[in-house]
């Protein structure tokens, strides 16, 4: 091998650990930033970690940029980051529906699942635009494959790269009131967490097929474990604070206790997080003590129509009770008689 080879060598592994530590360093800072709302920090020091990381550490950056109070300009970050490394089509573009040629005249066996993927939602963003059709929540076809060995199925971090990317269209959407929606994408993102442990079963599957070491599956398994509880937890926070904020206490008290359980198995470090459960804690007791205020109409408010009662204070003005004038006395005065003699 000649010099210039050594060298190439040599510098080979120090770039990679460079790039390593500019990524790992920028990925922490972000998530600070996300947490303390500080977008123009963490948008600085997503661009300078963007260029150095791999895919999934894309994602996580993309992902903590995203505001999604700002509904517009996340479903942008949305469509075009996540959904693009994922390679799942945007939510702008309208969905592409197959026509049958011959119409059967029976009633078809009616698939319920199949159906609430097809349901499309009409929201008007703005007061100054025209009303727009959102897809409803659908499923990606990777999570549906069984025994296949496309790059989605072999690798978990695409599955857990869709939850948070359905995770924060579920929080857009509620931040903007958009109820039907929000539920929508909630509850299927919900429904799909035991996709999950499906491919990571399947993956490890292969990997003792390939012979490895023991400990390696067990970091492996460990690994993936611990990253889909945290994306588990946060879009289970969001859809407590959802449900808290319809009244459905139930929904939520469920949701509450799939947290605890998940906090006791995981160890996090994450101090933003726990203090994010605290503060779910916090309003589903403090919203339970709320005095319901009662919804009368208009009936029953003239039924329960009374006067005011009269204060007694002075007694009732009646013409018995009436103050009497003063009588006028018999005796004259002085000075009447006086004017009188004189004018005689």
């Amino acid at each position: 091998m000649n010099e210039a080879a050594v060298q190439w060598l040599s510098r080979r592994p120090r770039s990679v650990s460079t790039k390593r530590g500019v990524t790992r360093s920028c990925a922490r800072a972000v998530r600070v930033c996300r947490r303390l709302q500080w977008w123009r920090r963490a948008r600085c020091a997503c661009a300078v970690a963007a260029a150095h990381c791999a895919a999934h550490t894309q994602a996580s950056l993309y992902a903590d940029i995203v505001h999604v109070h700002k509904m517009d300009d996340a479903q942008v970050k949305i469509d075009n980051r996540l959904k693009y490394i994922l390679g799942l089509p945007p939510s702008s573009d309208p969905p592409i529906i197959p026509t049958e040629a011959k119409i059967q005249m029976f009633a078809p066996k009616q698939d319920f699942e199949t159906m609430l993927e097809c349901q499309s939602f009409k929201s008007q963003v703005s007061p100054t635009r025209k009303y727009v059709t959102i897809p409803g929540f659908v499923l990606p076809d990777f999570l549906k494959h069984k025994q296949c060995d496309c790059y989605a199925c072999i690798n978990p971090y695409c599955p857990i790269i869709f939850y948070i990317t359905a995770g924060l269209e579920a929080s857009m959407y509620f931040r903007a009131n958009e109820q039907e929606i929000a539920k929508n994408y909630f509850n299927g993102v919900i429904r799909s967490f035991d996709y999950f442990d499906a491919k990571l079963k399947a993956v490890l599957t292969s990997y003792t097929e390939f012979d490895f070491e023991k400990y390696i599956i067990d970091h492996t398994r460990t690994m993936f474990e611990e990253e889909f509880r945290k994306v588990k937890l946060e879009i289970l926070i969001e859809a407590s604070f959802f449900e808290l904020k319809n009244g459905n206490f139930d929904a939520a008290d469920e949701y509450i206790v799939t947290i605890h359980e998940i906090c006791q198995d995981l160890r996090l470090n994450d101090v933003y997080l726990s203090n994010e459960i605290l503060n779910l804690m916090i309003a589903s007791a403090k919203l339970r003590n709320v005095v319901k205020k009662q919804a009368f109409d208009l009936e029953t408010e003239f039924e329960n129509l009374k006067l005011s009662p009269k204060m007694k204070m002075e007694g009732d003005k009646t013409p018995v009770s009436k103050a009497k004038l003063p009588q006028l006395s018999a005796r004259k005065s002085k000075t009447r008689s006086y004017r009188k003699n004189v004018k005689l």
